[in-house]
């Protein structure tokens, strides 16, 4: 008979001096993390690692970040995006040439794209003009609304199912995501955003953000300005 042989249990305990001991924080202490240094670990440096800080932060603190995030950029093409990210056939563009001819050349369109391209002071005057134009292409390109894509507001409304608490000004959805009463439609949302039923991520197949440069606009306003006093011409700006 074969006897089983045990080791022995060995048990280490280590006496700390008591003024190394870890203490519990007094009620009423500070327990949230604070903001680390870029520099720190372990943390990257990228946006991505700092998704929620109590404390308020302006562009300044966070364009090291955004910096960081767009080193590791990468520029498609136009075909590449088509195929990779909308999962349209090879030959989309080749079959759909004449239809995409016809909604580009069109008046309305040009008049859509005119609207959208007027000087404006605040970013949120964008999201009308764009939204319009964007759905009308969707709308002249495919007539399924069961599985179309329909672009709608969603600034200021957080989007729902994460603790990033991220809220794109613009979202792409499909069209049974406005079923919610709350949504109803794009034009609804048109003002506010979903506000009182979010967007969730799981809905959202695309969004956009707009970011209108002051620096730009002051100038191309004062270079219109010269040139009307320099000739009687007009002068548009571009953004």
């Amino acid at each position: 008979m074969k006897r089983s042989l045990k080791r022995p249990f060995l048990a280490f305990v280590v006496i700390m001096p008591l003024d190394q001991r870890p203490l519990t924080p007094p009620t009423g202490a500070a327990t949230t993390p604070q903001s680390p240094s870029i520099q720190s670990t372990p943390h990257s440096q990228g946006s991505s690692s700092h998704y929620s800080y109590q404390s308020q932060n302006h562009q300044s603190d966070y364009k090291p970040y955004l910096k960081e995030d767009l080193k590791h950029q990468y520029t498609v093409t136009f075909n590449e995006f088509l195929a990779d990210i909308l999962h349209l056939a090879p030959d989309w563009i080749g079959k759909n040439r004449p239809r995409i001819s016809d909604i580009v050349h069109t008046q309305q369109l040009g008049k859509m794209v005119s609207k959208y391209r007027e000087p404006v002071i605040h970013e949120t005057s964008r999201y009308p003009p764009f939204i319009i134009l964007a759905n009308h292409v969707l709308d002249q390109l495919d007539s399924n609304t069961d599985s179309n894509i329909c672009i709608c507001r969603n600034d200021p409304v957080l989007v729902g199912g994460s603790r990033a608490e991220r809220k794109p000004d613009v979202a792409g959805v499909r069209y049974q995501s406005l079923e919610v009463l709350e949504r109803s439609s794009v034009d609804n949302l048109m003002k506010d955003g979903p506000v009182g039923a979010c967007f969730w991520w799981t809905e959202l197949l695309l969004f956009f953000e707009f970011k209108l440069v002051y620096k730009q606009l002051i100038v191309g306003l004062v270079r219109d300005a010269v040139t009307r006093n320099r000739s009687s011409s007009t002068s548009y700006c571009v953004f």
